[in-house]
C-alpha cells in the first residue's frame, strides 16, 4: 500500500462506451439538460482531490461532448468495449494511457460511474480522501439500508423450516426485529470507487486489502440501466440538483434573461369570451422578479412565436423589450445577442415547449418550468419548482439574484380586491377607430385613445369609457394575474393598464404612466397607426420618451414615444417595426 503522506495524484476514470442495450446512447442521455456522461465529468472536476479526469470510450458523441465537458479522452479499443469487457479493464487501459501520455505516475484511480446521474463532488472526495488521507487501500461509496432481502428457490441447508420457496438473505424470516435492533445494512451505490494504483495493478480488481465505507446521502442513491430509471432520474433532477452547488446559475454566469411567454409566464390556457376576447393569467410574483433582474441590469427580453398584442402589452407593463410573432426564435435570438454583444453561452432562456428546443441548445442556460413537455425538462439544464404562471420568472430571478430581490420596492396603491397578491391587466375589444383601455384597481378613469371597451374590477367605482361601452367586470382571488387582450380588428390593438404598472402603451403611442388610484389623464388623439400582417414578427421596445412611473402622483398628457410611433397609413391593427431576418 502507498503510505497516504505520498499521495499526490488522483486519477478520475469515467467508463462511457457508446453501445447500451437497456437505453439506447444511453451515456448521452441528458439528465436535468446534461447528459449522464457530463455530469460526472463536472463532478469530478468540483472535487477537491481529484487532479486529473478521463473518460473511456469507444464513441465519437461522447468523447466530442466529455471533450467540451473538460475531460481528457482515451479511446478505448474494441476488445474492451463488448458486453463482457469489466469495467476494471476499462480503467487499467485508461491509467495506462494516462500515464504513458504524461509521464506521471497515478497515485490513487477512481472509477466513477456516469449512470449514477446525483454523484457529489462530497462522494467523489470521501473515497479519494479515504486512500489519500486515512490509508485505506480501496474505498465505496455506500448508502444505509434497512429492507429485508429475500432469494426465490431452495435455502441454505443450514436454514431450519422447509427449504422451499423464499428464505430471507439478510434475516431469519421467523424472527423479525424492530428496526432499532437490527445491525445497520449498507447498500454499495455503484457510484464511485477508490484504489491505490500499485494494489490495483497488482491485484486487478476494485476491493483489495482495507476497504473503507464512505456513507452517502440514501435519496440521491439511483443507477439508471433502464428507461424507468431514467425517468425517475429525470423526474428527481429539479430537486436533487438544487441541492448541488452550481447546479443553478446565479448572476455570476448570466448577463441576459429571456423569456418566452404563453405557458412561461402564463399558465398556457386561455379564456375567450362571446365577443373573441382572449384572456390570459400571469403571476404578479413574476412582474417583482423581472423588475429586480432588470434593476440588476441584465439584459432583458421577452420572445414569442405569439401575433397576439397582449404579448406586447405585458411587456410594456415590466417595461421590457419584446420579439413576437416570431417563426424562427432561434435566429431571433441569435441576432438580437449579436446586436447587443452578448454570448449566447451567458443567456438564460426560460422556456416550456418544443418551439423552444432551438434556442435550448443555442444558450448556456436552457431552463423548463416544471410543468413545461416532457422532452423540455430532459433538454433543461435547470427546472424551476413551480409551473409556469404560478411564479417560475420569480424562482429564476431568486436563483440568479438571492437575498437582493426581496430589497423593498415601493408598490403601487391601486390592486385587484383579492387576497391573494393577484391583479389583472386587462385590455379590451378593439374596434374600428379606437383603442381598447383598461382601469383597474382603482376608481380612476380609463385612459383609451377614441376609446371603446374598458375593464373594471371589483373594488372600483365607475368605468370613464370615453366613448364606448364597459366590456369586462373582473374578481380575482386566484395569485394570478389576468392579461386580457382585444380582438385584433380594423383599428388598433389592445392596450394595458394594471394596479402595479406604469403606462398604458399601445402600439404606436406611449401613454405617461399614472398611479392606479389616480384618475387619468385627458385623451390625446395619437397618429394612424400602419396596418401589419398578424404573422409579420413584432418587435416591441418600451418608449424612451416615457416618463418614470411614480406611484400615488397624477399622470401628465400622454406624450408619443420614439421606438414605436408608425409610420401614417391606413387605418389598421397596431403595427411594430419587423425584425430584420
Amino acid at each position: 500500500m502507498t503510505h497516504p503522506h505520498a499521495v499526490r495524484r488522483v486519477l478520475a476514470v469515467i467508463p462511457a462506451r457508446g453501445g447500451s442495450k437497456g437505453v439506447p446512447a444511453k451515456n448521452l442521455a441528458p439528465v436535468g439538460g446534461v447528459p449522464l456522461v457530463v455530469r460526472a465529468v463536472r463532478a469530478c472536476r468540483d472535487a477537491g482531490l481529484v487532479t486529473d479526469v478521463v473518460v473511456s470510450t469507444d464513441d465519437d458523441a461522447i468523447a466530442a461532448v466529455a471533450r467540451e465537458a473538460g475531460a481528457e479522452v482515451v479511446r478505448r479499443p474494441a476488445a474492451l468495449s463488448g458486453d463482457t469487457a469489466t469495467s476494471e479493464a476499462a480503467v487499467l487501459h485508461a491509467l495506462d494511457a494516462h500515464e504513458a501520455r504524461h509521464g506521471t505516475p497515478v497515485d490513487v484511480v477512481l472509477l466513477v460511474q456516469c449512470t449514477s446521474p446525483f454523484l457529489s463532488r462530497a462522494d467523489l472526495d470521501g473515497v479519494a480522501g479515504a486512500v489519500v488521507r486515512d490509508g485505506a487501500d480501496t474505498a465505496v461509496t455506500v448508502a444505509p439500508f434497512h429492507g429485508f432481502v429475500w432469494r426465490d428457490g431452495d435455502a441454505p441447508l443450514h436454514l431450519a423450516g422447509d427449504p422451499r420457496g423464499g428464505h430471507g438473505v439478510n434475516h431469519d424470516k421467523a424472527h423479525r426485529p424492530r428496526r432499532q435492533d437490527r445491525p445497520q445494512d449498507l447498500l454499495e451505490t455503484g457510484a464511485a470507487y477508490a484504489m491505490a494504483v500499485p494494489g490495483f495493478r497488482a491485484h486487478g480488481h476494485r476491493f483489495f486489502g482495507r476497504t473503507d465505507l464512505v456513507r452517502t446521502d440514501p435519496a440521491r442513491v439511483l443507477e439508471v440501466d433502464d428507461p424507468h430509471e431514467l425517468a425517475r432520474a429525470r423526474a428527481l433532477a429539479p430537486l436533487l440538483d438544487a441541492a448541488v452547488y452550481g447546479a443553478l446559475p446565479t448572476a455570476a454566469d448570466v448577463d441576459a434573461v429571456v423569456l418566452d411567454f404563453d405557458g412561461t409566464q402564463t399558465d398556457d390556457r386561455v379564456l375567450i369570451d362571446s365577443d373573441g376576447r382572449e384572456v390570459v393569467r400571469v403571476h404578479r410574483g413574476d412582474g417583482l422578479g423581472i423588475a429586480a433582474l432588470r434593476r440588476a441590469g441584465l439584459a432583458l427580453l421577452i420572445l414569442s412565436t405569439e401575433v397576439n398584442p397582449v404579448v406586447a402589452a405585458r411587456a410594456r407593463k415590466l417595461g421590457i423589450p419584446v420579439l413576437h410573432g416570431i417563426e424562427r426564435k432561434d435566429v431571433a435570438l441569435k441576432q438580437w445577442c449579436e446586436e447587443r454583444g452578448i454570448a449566447p453561452e451567458r443567456v438564460l432562456y426560460a422556456g416550456n415547449d418544443v418551439n423552444d428546443l432551438p434556442c435550448f441548445s443555442l444558450v448556456g442556460w436552457p431552463v423548463a418550468v416544471a410543468d413545461a413537455h416532457e422532452v423540455v425538462r430532459c433538454a433543461a439544464r435547470a427546472v424551476t419548482t413551480v409551473p409556469g404562471g404560478s411564479g417560475a420568472i420569480r424562482e429564476i430571478a431568486g436563483w440568479l439574484l438571492g437575498p437582493t430581490l426581496d430589497t423593498p420596492v415601493r408598490a403601487t396603491t391601486g390592486h385587484m380586491a383579492d387576497t391573494s397578491g393577484a391583479g389583472v391587466v386587462a385590455g379590451g375589444l378593439d374596434t374600428p377607430g379606437g383603442v381598447a383601455g383598461v382601469q383597474l384597481s382603482g376608481t380612476g378613469g380609463l385612459d383609451s385613445r377614441g376609446g371603446v371597451a374598458g375593464v373594471q374590477s371589483s373594488d372600483t367605482g365607475g368605468l370613464d369609457t370615453r366613448g364606448g361601452p364597459t366590456t369586462a367586470q373582473t374578481a380575482d382571488t386566484s395569485g394570478a394575474t389576468v392579461v386580457a387582450v382585444g380582438l385584433d380588428s380594423p383599428g388598433r390593438a389592445g392596450g394595458v393598464q394594471s394596479s402595479d404598472t406604469g403606462a398604458l402603451d399601445t402600439p404606436g403611442r406611449a401613454t405617461a404612466p399614472h398611479s392606479a388610484d389616480t384618475p387619468a389623464a385627458p385623451d390625446t388623439p395619437g397618429p394612424t397607426p400602419a396596418p401589419h400582417t398578424p404573422d409579420t414578427p413584432r418587435r416591441d421596445t418600451p418608449g424612451p420618451t416615457d416618463p418614470p412611473h411614480t406611484p400615488d402622483t397624477p399622470t401628465t398628457p400622454d406624450t408619443p414615444t420614439t421606438s414605436n410611433t408608425p409610420t401614417p397609413g391606413p387605418a389598421g391593427p397596431g403595427s411594430t417595426t419587423p425584425l430584420t431576418p
